[in-house]
């Protein structure tokens, strides 16, 4: 019989991809020649979508630390997302999720547990089961002796530091981000300890570091405040911790005539879809979501199946997309 991942690779696109499709979500973009590969590869194998909310195989809890109209880099979570359940169905597994403030469920029942997002020590101890294996995801856990799915910071920011080289900036601003857990646990950001370290290493002198929320209006009013002490001169390029961030930056360098990014640089992390429709378009860090869920799933089946005895981070590479928000003339990385 054939499965969802088998529609996938015959029409050659991944597994999240395949499912929306199948399932006609109206909100996913894709070109008419992808869904018709689509559509075709799953009638040519005889594929049949499941029906019924658990599968035979048994089911996964998925704890997500925020619900999907809220939090912080919604898309980006919701893409790790729908490639977690698109990789369930692939290996007939269900799934049931839970939120903060959610009664904690008896865990014995599922097969598995997927957390993703950030979650503070106490959060972690509640859901870590001897008899349930546990995959966190975008969260590195390894020290504490739990399988985890994290991105690439070190090899992303180690790309911006080298492109801001190579173009000759040489005083940076860093914009950090700062998080909780539900429970109101602060967590370290990898970015806040990477870019300062790769910086100092390059050669570069950071400006100053501002530590903001996240989001694009905390970040527009951070660069406001600074601006309004600080020439932009003494600074030549911005990197901020997320997309939402660097494009709250680029509003407010707009709105005081700084020129980008012939006057400073502007580069974000995780590449959200929305970088590319601002003016100018956002370079940013490529984050693998879909890879990041994909892999979540594949490592929770191998930790099903008896082979892996040991606690293991998977960390799939990123890549410095680059756009208008920065200098690319003669480098060669990729450009959008």
């Amino acid at each position: 019989m054939a499965t969802l991942k088998d529609v996938a690779a015959a029409a050659q696109v991944s597994i999240t991809t395949a499912s929306r499709v199948l399932n006609r979500d109206e909100s996913f973009s894709v070109t008419d020649q992808t869904r018709k590969n689509v559509l075709q590869a799953a009638s040519a194998l005889g594929y049949a979508r499941p029906t019924g909310r658990h599968k035979s195989s048994g089911t996964v809890a998925l704890f997500q630390w925020y619900p999907d109209a809220e939090g912080m880099s919604t898309d980006y979570y919701s893409t790790i997302r729908q490639a977690v359940e698109a990789e369930l169905t692939a290996v007939d597994l269900g799934v049931v999720r839970y939120f903060p403030g959610d009664s904690m469920p008896s865990l014995s029942r599922f097969a598995g547990v997927l957390a993703l997002g950030k979650f503070s020590p106490a959060q972690l101890d509640k859901i870590a089961n001897r008899d349930q294996p546990l995959i966190v995801i975008d969260q590195d856990v390894l020290a504490r002796k739990i399988s985890c799915v994290v991105p690439d910071f070190a090899g992303g920011i180690g790309q911006v530091v080298a492109h801001m080289k190579q173009t000759g900036i040489k005083r940076p601003l860093f914009l950090a981000g700062q998080e909780h857990a539900s429970d109101g646990f602060a967590l370290a950001d990898p970015r806040t300890r990477f870019f300062p370290q790769l910086a100092a290493q390059a050669g570069l002198t950071l400006a100053a570091t501002l530590t903001g929320d996240f989001t694009m209006n905390g970040a527009y009013k951070l660069i406001a405040q600074f601006l309004a002490k600080h020439p932009a001169r003494e600074f030549d390029a911005i990197f901020a911790a997320n997309d939402e961030m660097g494009i709250g930056v680029l509003k407010a360098l707009h709105e005081r005539g700084i020129k980008v990014p012939s006057q400073v640089a502007v580069y974000g992390f995780n590449d959200l879809n929305v970088g590319q429709f601002v003016s100018p378009a956002l370079t940013s860090v490529r984050v693998r979501s879909e890879e990041l869920g994909a892999a979540a799933v594949q490592l929770l089946q191998t930790k099903l199946e008896g082979s892996l005895k040991f606690p293991l981070r998977i960390t799939p590479e990123s890549e410095l997309i680059l756009r208008g928000s920065t200098n690319n003339r003669n480098l060669n990385h990729k450009e959008e």
